[in-house]
């Protein structure tokens, strides 16, 4: 769920995709699911990580929420305690780059070339595990545009809550490799969606078909549950492995007006 309300931010589409009752949803349920030490885990019941807590706590503040709210407060307190979002893992620092939230400059490099060398050789992004390579595509656009969302007063103050520091004195060389003990699965590694693939479209052109029918899915990951909405996941075609993600989760209308999948092989 953070992750798309990330990319309704970014476009701008916040407040026109989720309605007020939708939104209230969402923090209904990132509210249940805050751990009593005030963090928040990658998945749910999970133990607290920084990856969680950061985007939790940002999405949060994204739907309106404010700072001084209780819970906040102790996400925020377990964020900082916890070496701030400096320290959050790899993808997480993307995501925040994306939003303004963390500079470029600490990220390591996710090269977007790589597309350009054959495609036989192993180490081209298209015949990585199909995840993998649904990620590294949408991640290495962006990386290389170094691709970053409006600048709203709400971002501005996230980049005082998210850190311990003056955003402007962070080391960023440092916090490349800085990750959180909570999050450190293994030592330097490097690897979402429809939220990724949303912002590639609107950093190509905000104006364009391929943004505009990114809409037409939204709706089919939320759902609502005693707990408050949540995002689902799409069952995902492993014939498309080496495909773009736009061909994978774009539509095209039927003659009768409905949404039909892609012939594979018009590709």
């Amino acid at each position: 769920m953070p992750l798309l309300v990330f990319a309704l931010y970014i476009t701008g589409s916040l407040n026109t995709v989720l309605s007020e009752e939708h939104r209230r949803e969402i923090c209904r349920y990132i509210y249940n699911q805050q751990n009593e030490d005030g963090g928040w885990g990658k998945q749910m019941l999970g133990p607290s990580t920084m990856f969680g807590s950061c985007l939790n706590y940002v999405t949060l503040r994204l739907l309106g929420e404010e700072k001084t709210h209780d819970a906040l407060s102790k996400g925020r307190e377990w964020i900082l305690s916890h070496g701030s979002a400096a320290a959050i893992p790899q993808w997480g620092k993307i995501w925040l780059s994306m939003i303004g939230l963390y500079d470029w400059s600490g990220n390591n490099p996710i090269i977007p070339e790589l597309w350009l060398v054959p495609h036989f050789l192993p180490r081209h992004p298209g015949r990585y595990w199909v995840f993998t390579c649904m990620v590294y595509l949408p991640m290495a656009y962006l990386f290389g545009k170094k691709f970053v969302g409006p600048i709203t007063p709400t971002i501005l103050a996230l980049r005082d809550e998210l850190y311990s520091v003056p955003y402007n004195e962070i080391d960023w060389n440092k916090a490349r490799d800085t990750c959180a003990k909570v999050d450190l699965i293994s030592p330097r590694t490097t690897a979402q969606n429809l939220a990724l693939d949303m912002i590639c479209c609107w950093a190509e052109n905000p104006n364009s078909d391929a943004f505009k029918q990114h809409f037409l899915r939204i709706y089919d990951f939320l759902w609502i549950a005693e707990d408050g909405m949540k995002a689902k996941k799409k069952k995902l075609d492993l014939r498309g492995a080496s495909r773009p993600p736009s061909i994978l989760i774009r539509r095209r209308p039927s003659n009768a007006g409905r949404e039909t999948p892609p012939n594979p092989g018009s590709f």
